[in-house]
């Protein structure tokens, strides 16, 4: 998450994109025994694939078995994944309602926003 973050704020990928390339789905998934992670892990996931270009391999039938993560989340992939104009709507309606004090990386996720979807 961090690292995502991290990324989308400065605009350096380099980092992020090693990061990825050390990740091994696979081995997350069969490790990860908590479903609320597995959820927070998925959502990462397919953000940090749709920022470096690559094929999204998570698809919206994976997630519907795992808890909502949060609700932020949830509207962020699944504008990542359906490139709908009305998932980025309600994208957009999440990060204006958003309780700023609870989010401590609302301002990038904005941004995100701003860059890479709002186009």
């Amino acid at each position: 998450m961090l690292l995502f973050y991290s990324a989308v704020e400065t605009r350096q990928i380099y980092c992020l994109k090693i990061f990825y390339q050390t990740i091994d789905l696979e081995q997350v998934m069969s490790q990860v025994s908590h479903k609320g992670q597995l959820a927070a892990i998925y959502h990462y996931y397919v953000a940090i694939q749709y920022l470096l270009g690559e094929l999204v391999t998570i698809s919206d039938l994976q997630l519907q078995d795992l808890p909502a993560f949060d609700a932020l989340s949830v509207a962020h992939t699944k504008a990542l994944l359906t490139q709908e104009p009305q998932a980025c709507a309600r994208y957009s309606e999440q990060l204006a309602n958003v309780n700023q004090p609870s989010y401590s990386f609302l301002q990038v996720e904005k941004k995100f926003y701003e860059q890479y979807l709002n186009t």
